[in-house]
């Protein structure tokens, strides 16, 4: 199918109030951190929560260059929402995160589907971090938990994941700086902090950047987005995953490290 195709090219390009989902992830991740481990660096906090916030996106890869907005309703870490909406307020897509129910919302072509938290968006910079780890991605906390119950050595860390992949990162007193995924031996995707936002990139040049433009308490956590009853239930698969490509301008050329 191509729901979640078109959908993603949004995400990342052109979105303001819509969420998405993306490509199949193989097993579950860790969610909590070990003991000794500062919690900010794994987990969202408190603080993250009973939040929603407005994220300024731009992308520029192999499947074009654009920019969108995300809206992201956080009530808990098993519960939120992700909207995506182009340059114009115009709705592209919704990704509703419910416990164990998850959802896509085409609005493009009117389409519904259930989905699995486990899929990954399939564009390089995404493909790695199934969509249960998206918040903690766009706040600047490791998507992964690590292994080792002591990775961080002073404002450093290097651990293996639950895969075997290795990450190291630099930190400050409270924060993460910059992390970095490695695949033999190289670096293969990296995250650095910038004000109120970060930059991912991939070895192979595309790249995401956002930045927090509005951030309030969420006043009312039992609010939902509304899908339409007239929208089409539709089932997913990785097929139907989005890519980055709609309402863009071909890419000239690619970031590097």
């Amino acid at each position: 199918m191509q729901l979640l195709r078109d959908l993603l090219g949004i995400f990342l390009l052109s979105c303001t109030v819509a969420p998405i989902l993306g490509s199949c992830a193989s097993a579950p991740v860790p969610t909590q951190p070990l003991p000794g481990q500062p919690e900010s660096h794994w987990e969202l906090t408190s603080a993250d929560l009973s939040t929603k916030r407005l994220f300024r996106v731009s992308y520029s890869g192999d499947q074009g260059r654009g920019s969108f907005r995300i809206a992201m309703i956080l009530r808990a870490s098993s519960s939120y929402s992700l909207s995506a909406s182009d340059t114009f307020g115009r709705a592209i897509w919704d990704l509703i995160i419910e416990g164990g129910d998850s959802y896509l919302v085409d609005h493009k072509r009117s389409r519904v589907c259930s989905i699995d938290t486990l899929m990954a968006l399939p564009e390089d910079t995404l493909e790695t971090f199934p969509l249960e780890s998206l918040p903690k991605v766009l706040l600047g906390r490791f998507p992964v938990a690590p292994t080792s119950e002591s990775p961080i050595q002073g404002q450093a860390a290097d651990f293996l994941d639950q895969e075997g992949r290795r990450w190291t990162a630099k930190l400050d007193d409270t924060s993460i700086s910059t992390w970095t995924l490695w695949s033999e031996g190289e670096p293969w995707i990296w995250w650095t902090r910038q004000p109120r936002g970060g930059i991912l990139s991939h070895r192979r040049g595309s790249q995401i950047r956002w930045k927090e433009a509005v951030v309030e308490p969420l006043r009312d956590s039992n609010s939902r987005i509304e899908i339409p009853a007239s929208y089409e239930q539709v089932e997913c698969d990785e097929s139907d995953l989005p890519e980055l490509r709609q309402d863009q301008t071909p890419s000239s050329g690619s970031s590097s490290r």
